[in-house]
């Protein structure tokens, strides 16, 4: 079986293993708490003050770097990556 890398930010994703906290930004990192945690986009938009548009693209590219199926999928890797909580 063939492992998958990427480099991102410097950092070496394996697909398998997912563990690369340098990745996201630290934006990208609260968002992806906030979504842990069961905020919708709109929560999450009041909650740092911005709109519901950005909290959109921000959860988009947090689902491509973590080459995430969904924003599930991203939130069990940040879990299981110890990204976040």
């Amino acid at each position: 079986m063939k492992r998958r890398h990427r480099i991102l930010g410097g950092c070496t994703v394996h697909k398998s293993v997912k563990v690369a906290k340098c990745v996201l930004a630290p934006r990208e990192v609260e968002v992806l708490q906030c979504a842990a945690n069961g905020l919708g986009r709109k929560d999450t938009a009041d909650v740092f003050g911005v709109s519901v548009g950005y909290v959109k693209n921000v959860r988009h590219e947090i689902i491509w770097k973590l080459d995430a199926f969904n924003l599930a999928h991203a939130v069990a890797i940040g879990i299981k990556g110890k990204i976040i909580k």
